[in-house]
């Protein structure tokens, strides 16, 4: 589970290399505009020190980390400030071939754990933050999601809810994802990211430059964990 004072930490160290950015570029001007040579030149420094510092630490933290994936049974957590939300690959199938080609198709459950909500938070419903999804294959590359193909078909007794339904504190809910199968090389894991702009400007967070990726494993392919709880790190076999 991510730490939320790492997290708050780094949006506070973000927030103040800002503001120093910018009252370094306010100074910058007003020395100029005054005659203060010496106004001027300090405040540049402070601006290069500020940005120059800032990057090292946000490029180093992103070639320290390192990609891994998840135990089976484990959780991918994001922090949603005063609550968290987890994520977990619960089934992997293959559908037939149409028109549109071979599909693999993985079911996503969202978990909003009651366990991490602030005291006084309450029971107010929460909208996920912006996600994307990829399937990583055993070749290492991103496979986006497509439309679901004429061949799908829910499991029975399970609907497909987007990802960016609100839910409450305990509730889940299962997303289905339709990911091309005609890359040359089997499903090995997948990744669920942010798709905020910000974070990729927040010293260790994951999408930052570099970064390492935490990756969810699949279970074998036709199976549920909510089932068997049998679970691969690495690609089934293609069907």
């Amino acid at each position: 589970m991510p730490s939320t004072g790492a997290m708050i930490l780094s949006v506070l160290a973000f927030l103040g290399a800002l503001g120093l950015v910018g009252l370094s570029v306010v100074a910058i001007l007003w020395g100029r505009l005054r005659g203060r040579p010496e106004v001027t030149r300090v405040s540049f420094r402070i601006l290069v020190a500020t940005v120059g510092g800032y990057a090292l630490l946000l490029f180093g933290a992103g070639l320290l980390s390192r990609d891994r994936v998840l135990a089976p049974e484990e959780e991918k957590y994001f922090c949603e400030l005063d609550c968290h939300l987890s994520y977990r690959v619960t089934s992997l199938r293959p559908l037939p071939q149409d028109p549109g080609g071979a599909v693999w198709a993985v079911s996503l459950r969202t978990r909003f754990d009651p366990e991490t909500i602030s005291p006084h938070r309450g029971d107010a419903p929460l909208t996920p933050n912006p996600r994307r999804v990829w399937l990583i294959t055993t070749a290492g590359i991103r496979v986006a999601p497509v439309e679901a193909p004429a061949a799908a078909v829910d499991p029975p007794g399970l609907s497909s809810r987007p990802l960016t339904e609100s839910l409450r504190p305990g509730e889940t809910y299962e997303t289905i994802l339709f990911f091309p199968a005609g890359t040359g090389a089997d499903p090995a894991s997948v990744l669920v990211e942010d798709d905020m702009w910000p974070d990729r400007l927040l010293i260790g967070h994951e999408a930052s430059p570099f970064h390492g990726r935490t990756l969810l494993p699949l279970p074998a392919a036709g199976s549920s964990v909510g089932v068997s709880r049998r679970e691969a790190l690495v690609a089934p076999t293609r069907g």
